[in-house]
C-alpha cells in the first residue's frame, strides 16, 4: 500500500494560512474557486488581444479582437477581416468594442477606422468613418438611446446616429474621449469620460458634467447593477459606487481599492440555482489581474501564476457572462479565458514521475469517500491509497 504523508504540507499551509490573516484585509478572502479554461490562436481565434464580447439571440458568441472579428458557435471560431480591395467589409481590423442589436440581430463594431455595422442575417456590413460625418475614427464605446439612435463615444466627443437618415450629431465633451456609454433604469445616459463622469441632459440636448467629486478623473467604466446606484471603474483610483437616485444630489455610497487600481472592464453574474457565482462582482484591470467583489463586500485577488489555472494574462480587457453561466475573460496578449461554474473544486489526480505524493500509476478500480471524507482509491497492482481534500464545501 502506497502511504501519503501531508504533515509537511499541512504545516507549509497553516503558515501561510496565518501570514495571510495577520497581514491581509479583504483581499484574501476566497469567494470562488475557478477553474480557467484557455482559447488562443490553436484554438482557431485570430488575435490574442480580445476588447470585446457580445452575446447574439442564438446564444452565439462574438468576439471584437485586435486582429478582426471572431463568431463562435461553441465548437469553432469563423473570422471577418478587413480587405482593402472591398469596401462592405469589416472597415478595420483593430476593433475596439461591439454593441448588440437584439431586435433587429445587428452587430455595430467600433475599430480604429470608423465603425461597420454587420447585418447577421443576410452577412453584409454597412460602413462609417470620417467621411460620413462621424467626429474621430476611433470608436470607444457603443449603445443604443431610447429612441433608437445609436450613440458612439469616440476620441473626440460623443456622436449620435439617426438610423432613419443616416445622419450624424457630434456633441463635444469635457476633456474629449469617451470611454463607456450606459443607460441606467430611469432612461439617463451616463458618460464615462476623462474628465469624470458626465451625463446627458434631454431637455437641452447637451453634455454635462455631474456634479459629485470624485477621487479620480478617469473613468473608465460605467454600469448599473442595483437601480439608483452606480458602478465607476477609476483608473488608478479603485472602485466607487454613487447614488443617483436623486439627479441633482449625487452622493459617494462607497469605495474598493485594489493591489492594482487600474480598472479597466466591470461585470456583475446573474443569479443561478445552488451557484456560489451568483451576485459577485468581477474587477478587470489593466495588469493586476481579476478581482471578486462579494454581496459582504469581500474582495477576492486572481492573479496570473505560473499554474495553468489562472488568467492567462494579467490585463483583463472585456468581461461577459453567457446565458448557460459561463464567464468569458477577454485579455490583452493571453486571448480568451472561461470560467465555467459547473467546474468548480475540481481536483485532477494523477501519477507523476519522481512524486511519492501523488497517485500510483494504474487502473482505478474503486473508489470509496469515508465519513471522514477521505477517499480510498483501489489501484490496480498498487492496493489502496488515500487521498485527504484540503478542503471539501
Amino acid at each position: 500500500m502506497a502511504v501519503k504523508k501531508f504533515r509537511f504540507s499541512l504545516i507549509i499551509l497553516l503558515m501561510i494560512f496565518l501570514y495571510n490573516l495577520l497581514f491581509f484585509s479583504a483581499s484574501a478572502a476566497e469567494i470562488i474557486n475557478p477553474v480557467f479554461d484557455h482559447l488562443d490562436r490553436d484554438d482557431g481565434l485570430s488575435n490574442l488581444s480580445i476588447s470585446s464580447i457580445v452575446e447574439d439571440r442564438y446564444g452565439f458568441l462574438w468576439f471584437g479582437s485586435q486582429g478582426g472579428l471572431n463568431y463562435y458557435n461553441g465548437r469553432e471560431f469563423i473570422t471577418y477581416k478587413h480587405n482593402p480591395f472591398n469596401n462592405n467589409g469589416l472597415i478595420h481590423n483593430l476593433i475596439q468594442t461591439l454593441y448588440y442589436d437584439q431586435e433587429k440581430h445587428q452587430l455595430w463594431i467600433g475599430t480604429y477606422q470608423g465603425v461597420s455595422r454587420l447585418d447577421i442575417k443576410s452577412q453584409t456590413f454597412k460602413n462609417y468613418s470620417t467621411a460620413d460625418g462621424l467626429s474621430n475614427p476611433v470608436v470607444i464605446a457603443i449603445t443604443e438611446d431610447i429612441n433608437g439612435d445609436i450613440l458612439f463615444g469616440t476620441m473626440d466627443g460623443l456622436n449620435r446616429l439617426n438610423t432613419e437618415n443616416d445622419k450624424f450629431e457630434h456633441y463635444k465633451i469635457p476633456g474629449e474621449v469617451v470611454r463607456d456609454l450606459y443607460i441606467d433604469s430611469k432612461q439617463r445616459l451616463w458618460i464615462a469620460s476623462y474628465q469624470g463622469l458626465l451625463k446627458y441632459n434631454r431637455k437641452n440636448d447637451k453634455v454635462e458634467k455631474a456634479d459629485i467629486k470624485l477621487p479620480g478623473d478617469y473613468v473608465m467604466a460605467v454600469k448599473e447593477y442595483k437601480k439608483g446606484i452606480l458602478t465607476l471603474g477609476i483608473w488608478d483610483q479603485g472602485i466607487v459606487k454613487i447614488d443617483v437616485s436623486n439627479q441633482n444630489k449625487l452622493k459617494i455610497k462607497n469605495t474598493y481599492t485594489f493591489s492594482d487600481n487600474r480598472i479597466y472592464s466591470l461585470l456583475k453574474t446573474t443569479s443561478f440555482p445552488n451557484s456560489s457565482y451568483n451576485n459577485l462582482e468581477f474587477v478587470g484591470s489593466w495588469g493586476g489581474g481579476l478581482y471578486i467583489i462579494d454581496q459582504e463586500d469581500n474582495i477576492q485577488e486572481i492573479k496570473v501564476t505560473e499554474n495553468e489555472n489562472s488568467p492567462a494574462h494579467p490585463i483583463i480587457y472585456s468581461l461577459h457572462q453567457d446565458e448557460s453561466g459561463i464567464i468569458w475573460l477577454g485579455t490583452n496578449g493571453g486571448g480568451l479565458n472561461k470560467i465555467s461554474p459547473q467546474k468548480e473544486n475540481h481536483v485532477i489526480l494523477n501519477h507523476k514521475i519522481n512524486d511519492s505524493n501523488s497517485l500510483s500509476q494504474g487502473k482505478i478500480n474503486s473508489i470509496y469517500v469515508d465519513h471522514n471524507d477521505h477517499i480510498w482509491i483501489a489501484v490496480y497492482g498498487n492496493g489502496i491509497e488515500k487521498y485527504l481534500p484540503e478542503k471539501i464545501r
